[in-house]
């Protein structure tokens, strides 16, 4: 494999994004699949696909990029295919990157398969070879691939220094997080992207996600960042940015995940007294702010409601320690403290912190 422009051992890399897949295979089974394919279905006169899953297959579903090319028009995903057009002819192709460089590529217009595997990772020689050949077989005057890709690889790597300095300029100086380490500790959780964990080891940030993981540095203020990585996969310098709510604790993460969209928020999943059964049956009680009453009791699952005067019934949502959120108001938490008994409620509310103590039970 290449990291910049130094030649690195190739490395074996699972496959853990949750929607993608892959096969190991060689080229000629390549061959097989795209025969296949370009016969919509049928391989030496069988039948094994009817025509219309195959098209399926190969329909543009989701718009991909703008491509970088003048010969070729817009790309887009299929299933386990991109399409794209160049000449007003449709394109069908794969590509696999990891320890090995590889693309299959079928042109259904006119009959054409070419599939390229290579022993390097990343490389042009699959795109520049595939492109060469399906000049070619169609009699059209092959463009000069090898020179494109050559000068964008130099454009590329005269680029690295600038990138790294002007990051490196980026950063603010002298800042300290605002925590001390043991605060940041903790699973969390978005729906699409799963479970990113962070947990203290030698005096140091640990990162891991989907297999992946890293030691943490501290860029800034409230921001940390991965390592750069040569030999292993991970996503280099990945900015991972702690966010807090209005008591200055820590409740989610955010890392720009996907470089066209807003960063990708991660939710700090419960932990502590506030999610064992035993701690909220002893927070059943009473409670009484100045005039005002608030009765917690538990449902007939086992978790806690809030019911307040003349208000509606809140449910309580373990967060973290002895805090729970209140489902139903952004924004609004409520925490007990005390020994045994339990003797306070505290609101922690966007106008303000409350104490309400315990009357009954």
């Amino acid at each position: 494999m290449m990291h910049e422009d130094e030649r690195l051992p190739a490395l074996r890399l699972p496959i853990r994004i949750i929607a993608a897949g892959a096969m190991n295979t060689s080229v000629a089974d390549l061959a097989h699949w795209m025969r296949l394919h370009l016969a919509k279905g049928d391989y030496d006169g069988e039948r094994l696909l009817s025509a219309a899953p195959n098209n399926e297959l190969h329909a543009p579903r989701i718009y991909y990029t703008s491509p970088r090319d003048v010969e070729f028009e817009e790309t887009h995903y299929g299933l386990g295919f991109r399409s794209f057009t160049i000449a007003a002819t449709v394109w069908f192709g794969t590509a696999a990157a990891g320890s090995a460089g590889a693309r299959m590529t079928i042109v259904p217009d006119f009959g054409l398969g070419v599939a390229v595997l290579t022993n390097r990772s990343p490389s042009a020689v699959p795109e520049i070879l595939t492109c060469y050949i399906v000049d070619r077989l169609r009699g059209r005057d092959p463009v000069n691939w090898r020179e494109r890709h050559r000068k964008r690889r130099q454009e590329a790597l005269a680029q690295m220094p600038i990138t790294k300095d002007a990051r490196a300029k980026a950063r603010h100086i002298g800042t300290r997080p605002a925590h001390e380490l043991a605060a940041y500790e903790g699973d969390y959780e978005n729906a699409a992207y799963g479970v990113m964990s962070i947990r203290t080891e030698a005096g140091a940030l640990h990162w891991s996600w989907r297999g992946m993981g890293a030691i943490m540095a501290h860029r800034h203020y409230e921001t940390f960042e991965l390592a750069e990585a040569k030999d292993r996969l991970l996503p280099d310098q990945l900015a991972i940015k702690f966010l807090t709510d209005h008591e200055g604790n820590v409740v989610r993460v955010s890392a720009p995940l996907e470089p066209t969209v807003k960063d990708i928020v991660f939710a700090r999943l419960a932990t502590g007294e506030c999610t064992d059964a035993g701690f909220r049956a002893r927070c059943v009680g009473r409670y009484q702010e100045r005039h005002d009453t608030h009765d917690v009791t538990l449902d007939p699952d086992g978790r806690l409601v809030l019911r307040p005067d003349n208000q509606p019934a809140y449910r309580l949502v373990p967060l973290q320690g002895r805090r729970f959120r209140i489902a139903e108001l952004e924004g609004y938490s409520v925490e007990f403290r005390g020994d045994a008994t339990l003797e306070e409620l505290i609101f922690h509310q966007p106008n303000g912190t409350f104490v309400a103590a315990r009357i009954e039970g």
